[in-house]
């Protein structure tokens, strides 16, 4: 399985030995789930869900990749605005995307402008 463990939890600055603390697993077990040598239980993905704020499928690997979706976000702001100054724009969307925790939500979201 291509999960998301690490890449996740490196985006969000939190190194390896906090995640094993905070999930209370020993530093092997993690590290044997970031490198795909094993695979966590449902109830440890629920746990990493909770403690990265993303979904269990995502850090699963399953659905898009965040640049994908970032890609799809920006192709629905094009469309919103189809002009130019589109690049200017996008920082009326940026506290949005701050706030929306799930991007591939925000697509979702900003879909119902097109």
């Amino acid at each position: 399985m291509n999960n998301r463990l690490a890449e996740t939890r490196k985006s969000l600055g939190i190194s390896q030995s906090e995640l094993t603390r905070r999930v209370e697993l020993s530093p092997q077990a993690v590290s044997a789930f970031e490198n795909r040598d094993r695979n966590p239980k449902p109830e440890t993905w629920h746990a990493f869900s909770q403690i990265l704020g993303k979904s269990t499928r995502h850090l699963q690997g399953f659905g898009l990749h965040q640049n994908q979706i970032d890609d799809e976000i920006l192709k629905i702001l094009n469309t919103i605005y189809s002009d130019d100054a589109i690049h200017s724009r996008i920082d009326i969307f940026r506290p949005l995307v701050s706030a929306v925790n799930d991007h591939y939500l925000l697509a979702m979201i900003l879909r119902l402008f097109i």
